[in-house]
């Protein structure tokens, strides 16, 4: 499984799903500490929306967690990677990186 996220995949509008502050053009979102709890059931909204979600985490522990929220939101129909990376400085990702929004939890 390569990390690239193919851009172009048509969205389902997440006004219906009640995440309003995501922007329905955003391209790529990442959602920190989203391989469990609390930013897993975020990431799992918005890849059930259509977003493409980028599921961080830190630890190598938490690895295993990352890789089946990404299978699981491919099999809810959306797309995914698993990233190991620490966002303590989120402006890099945006300016440098290309990501659109990034949900901190």
């Amino acid at each position: 499984m390569g990390n690239s996220l193919a851009l172009g995949t048509p969205r389902r509008s997440l006004a219906a799903s009640g995440l309003h502050m995501v922007a329905d053009d955003a391209k790529v979102v990442l959602v920190t500490g989203s391989s469990r709890g609390l930013g897993k059931a975020i990431a799992l909204d918005l890849g059930k929306a259509g977003q493409k979600v980028i599921i961080n985490y830190v630890s190598d522990g938490s690895k295993e967690g990352a890789d089946a929220a990404v299978e699981e939101i491919k099999s809810l129909g959306g797309d995914a990677i698993a990233i190991q990376a620490d966002c303590k400085f989120p402006q890099r990702l945006t300016n440098e990186g290309g990501c659109c929004v990034i949900v901190r939890i």
